[in-house]
């Protein structure tokens, strides 16, 4: 843990965002060596779940839909009701699912899989 004190607590360098400088300096004694880091959104982006993969760490968790880097022909998708939507960018994974509201998710371990499951009185739903 750090505490952050205001602009200049790290030291951020123009080639990655103040939310990839935290997460990097937080995890700097596990990268490189086959960990998973699950972020929420605040933290996650393409970027940076490209620079953990390059460092032989793994990265999944929630996406927001402004985040400049992220591939925009699939987070601004309007889905409906159990549609999905998705697209690999190298080892990257990202994913746009609807249920009562769009959920969008980044991973660089999984595949995308959808399967049926049996919900209750007998319903199906993905």
């Amino acid at each position: 843990m750090f505490i952050y004190t205001g602009r200049g607590t790290l030291q951020d360098n123009n080639n990655t965002s103040h939310a990839e400088s935290v997460v990097k300096t937080l995890f700097t004694d596990y990268l490189g060596k086959g960990h998973t880091v699950y972020l929420d959104n605040f933290y996650t982006s393409v970027p940076l779940a490209e620079a953990l993969f390059k460092e032989k760490t793994g990265c999944v968790g929630t996406l927001r839909e402004n985040r400049r880097e992220n591939l925009k022909d699939v987070v601004k998708k309007k889905n409906k009701k159990g549609e999905v939507v998705w697209k690999k960018k190298g080892p990257v994974l990202v994913t746009n699912w609807r249920d009562k509201r769009n959920v969008r998710m980044i991973s660089t371990k999984h595949k995308h899989k959808m399967i049926e499951i049996q919900v209750k009185k007998g319903i199906k739903e993905k």
